[in-house]
């Protein structure tokens, strides 16, 4: 796709190819800090893991 051949071109080193290159806002969405949440999604995946 179009999206693919840009963006590995992007990463073999041509900083023009990235579509994103002129964007202002944080690319990521999402949580931005530490993970303290990490310990607690882990202990309820393994109480899911337990019950099936």
């Amino acid at each position: 796709t179009h999206m693919g051949k840009q963006m590995a071109e992007y990463l073999n080193g041509t900083p023009q190819a990235n579509p994103w290159r002129d964007l202002t806002f944080k690319r990521i969405p999402g949580h931005f800090g530490p993970p303290w949440f990490l310990p607690f999604a882990g202990t309820y995946y393994k109480a899911k893991d337990m019950v099936r």
